[in-house]
């Protein structure tokens, strides 16, 4: 996701993203190797979190999360 795009989700949620919002970064901040910021998320994601699979979606964002900074710490790479 192109930072330009991350900046106007989070003005139409008003700089406090719902849920999926939150996720949405998550996902935008991993593919951009930026971990420290995408768990920042990930957190405001579990305190959303008002069912079961909202739970189930922010596990898995968690799995794939930390998949991605072992690799690059792993790797070599710094995580970010």
């Amino acid at each position: 996701m192109r930072l330009d795009a991350i900046q106007n989700l989070l003005k139409v949620e008003h700089e406090a993203p719902g849920f999926d919002a939150a996720l949405t970064l998550v996902e935008a901040c991993r593919e951009r190797e930026e971990y420290a910021e995408a768990y920042r998320w990930l957190r405001q994601a579990v305190d959303l979190a008002g069912g079961a699979l909202e739970w189930q979606a922010a596990a898995g964002a968690f799995a794939k999360l930390h998949d991605g900074a072992v690799f690059v710490a792993a790797s070599g790479g710094g995580i970010s």
